[in-house]
């Protein structure tokens, strides 16, 4: 009947069975049956087991059987054409490494050997295939590859082991390292295929991660799962990872039409990566504004990027910085004149070049469309000098050592017989830094509104550039405000009984601490009291010795002078 339709009809019949091949389906008429028992002869009519069933089903559904038999002679009709591709080429295979399997569900249908031939020759069926260090099965369940993972990674887990024990061997840190790149990055292969598992191969890998964990962190074996690392999380993260990719990827690339076109199939024993992806879009919302990834450079292979020419000179090599400035300014105008209006006109004095002191850097440029932009800033610190004397008799200059009083950068009293005492440098008053003065003395200092413990507030300090206040004579305490207690950077945590400041590890004198601390202090109550605070009121200074971390007070952060 199927023969006696027209080109039409048979074109149309075509495109429902490539429809049924693609998306996996096979219509519901098609599987039908008509069962008609004929007896067997000689036999019982009255007995069940005398009638031979025989099926009449129908011709669509048999045709397409018919079809999928064939499927062999398709692919040997492929491999011809692939080898005469490789002849036109001069391409040898090698039909010792190459080989078919077969992927289904159907353990039938595994059993099957096909002929497929390469060069005039049988090649060999592989059941379980390795590709890219994953060994496949017909039902691509992953058994005998997790089994690998699992073999493979407690033999590296017994290694780590000889490297510990109970009295000796490598510390906490040591064992993290190893497993982290001798053992783990051995789970973590195929994380996404591993979601495509059941959960009990799933399992035989979580059982080595926890292991691990247990054995790095000295846990006990009795240690709940839920307090290890869960390792369905990175499983879910690498999926969700390979579908963004394929998501963002050419609009004709094979990855991304069959995320794109996949349709869900209600099987209940088998879930496939897909499965996974759509769960997993409604449990994290996935956004649907995603960038196209272009992989590919616009710039073709068979070209080469030219570079930029850099022309360091005017048009006039002549003229340099000795020439008269109204002429070298003529001279620079022409040579501007010479680049083409299209360009994007970039100029820079480089007067920053390998400049630390004194410096500044400036680019103006300027745009075919007539717009400009000037970019501009300081670089470099000033002079190391805090002060500097001026002596107005000599004209000579020498450095100073403290700062009158007065503004930074202003003229001073005088404080010798050289001369007036300049402020050249300055204090950053960032993040609430200030310069602070008394005297002959000046600090650029921030003092907190807040508490914290010694370790914490050291830490606070240095991600700002400073350290703990500290306090070399008597008379630099009177920078800091009256009437507060401070934490400042003195400590006898390496040696009871010596204290020594945090910045540079100078210890203090006797003379020095009997002038510093109050009446009775230090005393080390406790014998834990390894740090120091110091309270102003007056003339009169208050330090006193506490522990460093289980107490916290405000403090001191001190920054150089620039």
């Amino acid at each position: 009947m199927l023969q006696q339709l027209g080109s039409t009809g048979k074109l149309f019949l075509l495109n429902i069975i490539n429809q049924s091949w693609k998306q996996g389906r096979t219509p519901r008429a098609w599987k039908n049956a008509h069962v008609v028992p004929i007896l067997k002869e000689d036999k019982d009519p009255k007995e069940l087991k005398s009638y031979r069933p025989i099926s009449l089903m129908s011709c669509m559904g048999k045709h397409t059987q018919r079809y999928a038999r064939q499927s062999a002679r398709y692919i040997n009709f492929d491999l011809e054409r692939l080898q005469k591709y490789c002849d036109t080429w001069k391409i040898t295979i090698n039909t010792d490494k190459t080989s078919y399997s077969i992927f289904t569900l159907s353990p039938k249908v595994t059993k099957q050997n096909l002929n497929i031939r390469l060069l005039d020759q049988q090649l060999k069926k592989e059941g379980h295939p390795n590709y890219l260090g994953v060994q496949l099965d017909p039902r691509l369940s992953l058994i005998k590859h997790v089994a690998n993972l699992k073999r493979k990674t407690t033999r590296r887990l017994s290694l780590i082991k000889r490297l510990a024990s109970t009295s000796w061997g490598s510390d906490m840190d040591t064992l993290r390292s190893l497993y982290l790149g001798y053992v783990r990055s051995v789970l973590y292969c195929n994380l996404c295929l591993q979601a495509s598992s059941s959960k009990t191969v799933q399992s035989e890998i979580d059982r080595v991660q926890n292991h691990a964990l247990r054995f790095i962190c000295g846990g006990m074996r009795s240690t709940t799962t839920a307090a290890c690392e869960i390792l369905g999380l990175r499983r879910e993260k690498a999926t969700l990872e390979m579908y963004e990719i394929a998501q963002r990827m050419n609009p004709r690339h094979p990855a991304k039409l069959l995320v794109e076109n996949w349709r869900r199939k209600y099987r209940i024993q088998y879930i496939t990566i897909m499965h996974h992806i759509t769960t997993l879009q409604e449990k994290c919302h996935l956004s649907n504004d995603r960038k196209p990834t272009c992989r590919i450079p616009k710039i073709p292979p068979n070209k080469e990027m030219k570079s930029p020419e850099v022309i360091t000179h005017l048009k006039n090599q002549d003229t340099n910085k000795k020439t008269e400035p109204a002429l070298l300014k003529l001279e620079a105008e022409i040579t501007i004149l010479t680049y083409p209006l299209a360009w994007i006109h970039i100029y820079t004095d480089g007067s920053a070049f390998k400049a630390t002191v004194n410096a500044g850097y400036g680019v103006y440029a300027c745009f075919p469309d007539g717009t400009s932009r000037e970019i501009y800033g300081a670089c470099g610190h000033s002079s190391k000098c805090q002060t500097i004397m001026y002596n107005s008799s000599t004209g000579l200059c020498t450095p100073g050592s403290f700062l009158k009083s007065g503004a930074s950068g202003a003229a001073l009293e005088p404080s010798s017989t050289e001369g007036d005492l300049y402020a050249p440098s300055s204090c950053d008053t960032s993040d609430g830094f200030y310069l602070a003065t008394s005297g002959t003395l000046s600090a650029c200092i921030m003092t907190s509104t807040f508490s914290l413990n010694n370790p914490n507030a050291r830490d606070f300090c240095l991600n700002l550039g400073a350290h703990l206040y500290v306090g070399r004579s008597i008379a630099r305490f009177n920078l800091l405000p009256h009437g507060i207690t401070y934490l400042i950077g003195l400590t006898d945590i390496a040696a009871e009984g010596n204290f020594v400041w945090q910045d540079n590890g100078h210890i203090i004198d006797d003379s020095f601490k009997s002038l510093l601390f109050w009446l009775g202090e230090p005393n080390n109550g406790g014998g834990n009291e390894d740090c120091v605070t110091v309270r102003v009121v007056g003339a009169a200074h208050y330090a006193n010795d506490f522990p460093c971390v289980y107490y916290s007070h405000r403090f001191v952060c001190e920054r150089p002078m620039l």
